[in-house]
């Protein structure tokens, strides 16, 4: 049971992640800047999971809802707590601009 529904919020993450998916931000304040790039690679990583899937199929399987309960596996190292603390700010990553821009003007210097 319980691994279905993280099975669910990995389906969920996989479309929010897609949104951001393998373009890169560049984040200007002054004179810094720093660039992020959400590589379709590390989706699996982000979630807490582990699979005998390989990144990029894990990923697919996610973002077309073909993943299952047998593909998602926990270890000591990828533990259901683990995941269950990640998913939901995977969940939410497409609001990470939003909140970033103002607390990086608000720690720039004038």
């Amino acid at each position: 049971m319980a691994e279905n529904k993280i099975r669910e919020q990995i389906v969920k993450a996989a479309y929010q992640y897609s949104l951001l998916a393998n373009k890169i931000y560049m984040y200007i304040c002054g004179e810094q800047y720093f660039e992020l790039l959400f590589a379709v690679g590390c989706f699996r990583h982000l979630t807490g999971v582990a699979s005998s899937l390989s990144a990029e199929d894990f990923y697919k399987n996610a973002l077309n809802k073909s993943l299952t309960d047998k593909q998602i596996q926990f270890t000591p190292r990828q533990t259901m707590k683990k995941a269950k603390k990640k998913l939901p700010c995977l969940i939410r990553l497409p609001e990470f601009p939003d909140v970033l821009l103002p607390m990086l003007d608000e720690n720039m210097d004038v």
